[in-house]
């Protein structure tokens, strides 16, 4: 019974320490976490041959740098166009090189890809400083150009438009005719004529005979140009002698709607095409007299006037009556009339002084032209009533 007794009790206490918790076990620490960064976007990649492009485009800066330098055509006939670039006519010219990476794609190249060039890619269009030895050249109609700095080696690169869907392909060699083209436009309006008969229609012969003229490599050489007429419209016989005129030519164009007319397009562009196939162009000019010589001052399709020897806002009474007298046209007719009518009854009170001194014509003329543009409604200060008082005995002239 004793033993029974044992064998219960070792069973109890088996039992009591199976039943025991565990003591918890540490739990590994979790390592933190290592956040993934977020990986930066990938910068743009720069269109292929950035690397030429820039350097060309280095060549280019110390070419324009100072707006002096030189462009030359060579046409495949041989006949070479050489214009110098200065600061009055090479504007356009700076900054021009953003486009080299931006609108093409640039390819290493060799001299064999540029000398297997022909006259079949067109004219040769060269870019280079005053002593040629850091050029850009490039055919009109090719892919392939050169450049080199300071006469160091030549470097060539195969140049193509990477417009996902231009109009035509673009050439490279159309940024730098485009500036030769715009100096052969200068020219044509930059020519002297001489003589006092009739230098606005000689003006006129002369650059319609310079674009009948023009190299073909113009992209908008008409096939021909004549003169229409000429219509003066404003003169000036003070110092410098000047005029103002509308010139209208009949121009033959191959396609008028043609992206390469652009020059023609501008203001009322091309019109009424008469049955020979001529379209009517005109633009307005003002010219100047210098010496025995006329020049073009001043083109604008717009409309110009002659330029008085004073600040147009603040001209006195006397400035603009002296004006009067040695202009003819608008400025006679309108302009000078309406700014005296600006001027307040203080402002007119010298006016019969002035005009005392004058000829009946001229009286005549300046009164005349007060009154009409008085009873055309060009006064907003005056009425014939008002301004009668101010002109004193010379009141009876506002309606000659």
């Amino acid at each position: 019974m004793k033993r029974v007794w044992i064998g219960v009790l070792l069973c109890a206490v088996l039992l009591c320490g199976c039943s025991r918790t565990e003591p918890a076990q540490p739990q590994p620490q979790e390592k933190p976490r290592q956040t993934e960064q977020t990986p930066a976007p990938a910068e743009q990649a720069e269109p292929a041959g950035g690397e030429l492009a820039e350097e060309c485009g280095a060549v280019y800066r110390t070419i324009t740098h100072d707006l002096t330098f030189l462009i030359s055509v060579e046409e495949t006939d041989g006949k070479v166009s050489a214009l110098d670039m200065t600061p009055l006519n090479a504007e356009a010219a700076a900054g021009r090189e953003a486009a080299f990476a931006l609108e093409f794609q640039w390819t290493e190249a060799d001299e064999e890809a540029w000398l297997a060039q022909t006259e079949e890619q067109g004219h040769l269009v060269t870019l280079a400083d005053s002593d040629s030895q850091t050029r850009i050249q490039c055919r009109t109609e090719g892919d392939v150009i050169c450049w080199r700095m300071g006469g160091g080696a030549a470097r060539y690169a195969a140049v193509t438009d990477i417009s996902e869907e231009p109009l035509e392909p673009c050439r490279f060699s159309r940024l730098l005719l485009d500036l030769a083209e715009d100096e052969m436009e200068r020219q044509a309006w930059a020519q002297t004529v001489s003589g006092t008969f009739a230098p606005a229609g000689k003006m006129a012969e002369a650059v319609a005979a310079y674009y009948r003229e023009l190299p073909d490599w113009v992209s908008w050489k008409p096939q021909d140009m004549r003169v229409d007429r000429v219509e003066l419209y404003d003169t000036y016989e003070g110092e410098p002698q000047q005029l103002c005129c509308n010139m209208l030519f009949r121009v033959r164009v191959e396609d008028p709607e043609s992206a390469d007319m652009i020059p023609w397009q501008l203001g009322d562009g091309l019109r009424e095409m008469d049955e020979n196939g001529y379209y009517l162009w005109s633009t307005t000019l003002r010219m100047e007299k210098n010496g025995s010589a006329w020049r073009v001052a001043e083109r604008d399709i717009g409309g110009v006037f002659v330029v008085l020897p004073f600040v147009w806002e603040d001209a006195t009474l006397d400035q603009l009556v002296e004006a009067f007298f040695l202009s003819g046209g608008e400025t006679n007719r309108r302009r000078i009339p309406d700014r005296i009518l600006e001027l307040s009854e203080k402002g007119l009170a010298q006016l019969p002084e002035l005009l005392e001194s004058r000829s009946e014509m001229e009286i005549k003329l300046l009164c005349g032209a007060l009154g009409n543009r008085v009873k055309a409604g060009g006064s907003r200060n005056w009425t014939l009533e008002t301004l009668q008082p101010v002109m004193g005995a010379f009141d009876v002239y506002l309606d000659a």
